[in-house]
């Protein structure tokens, strides 16, 4: 007797990117604003590999599936108060939730009896406040200075930086 076997490939590429924002924006008064935004991210990479074979009397089949993905959460308020068409001060803040997923696969071979999983999620967490004083010196020069304190939390260690702040701007003519 002759035995009929058939294989069966699936071979599949993916990634992609999802973005989604909400912004609220409020007038306080007739100097001050308070702009808030939330956005989400997420960028996604898989790859996948099946072959199956069937005969009359077994069926076989080995897996290969590898992944990775990277998203981000966050939340920023930023408040602009004007004193005068010149003078402008700012703060604000912001929360960042990170998540990264670099290696994710699963392989597999039903006829060995080999099966392997591995999975890497990390996450960490920036928070940051600053404050700004923004004026300008006359039509061509502007100047400002400000504060920002960054502070990154992750798995066993934190990380806190003042970042001092110094810009001074000159419009050239024309």
């Amino acid at each position: 007797t002759r035995k009929s076997s058939r294989r069966e490939m699936i071979d599949k590429l993916g990634w992609g990117n999802t973005t989604a924002t909400l912004r609220w924006n409020r007038q306080l008064g007739r100097r001050g604003f308070v702009n808030t935004t939330f956005y989400h991210t997420r960028y996604r990479f898989s790859m996948l590999s099946r072959e199956r074979r069937i005969t009359d009397s077994t069926q076989t089949s080995e897996n290969l599936d590898f992944g990775s993905s990277v998203w981000d959460y966050s939340l920023k308020t930023d408040i602009d108060y004007y004193l005068s068409r010149r003078h402008t001060l700012r703060a604000g803040g912001q929360w960042i939730g990170h998540g990264f997923s670099p290696r994710r696969y699963s392989a597999g071979n039903t006829a060995t009896g080999f099966s392997n999983r591995v999975s890497e999620f990390e996450r960490n967490q920036e928070i940051a406040l600053y404050a700004e004083d923004r004026f300008m010196l006359n039509e061509r020069w502007e100047a400002s200075f400000g504060l920002r304190f960054s502070t990154l939390l992750t798995t066993g260690k934190d990380f806190f930086r003042p970042e001092p702040r110094l810009s001074v701007s000159h419009r050239l003519p024309g």
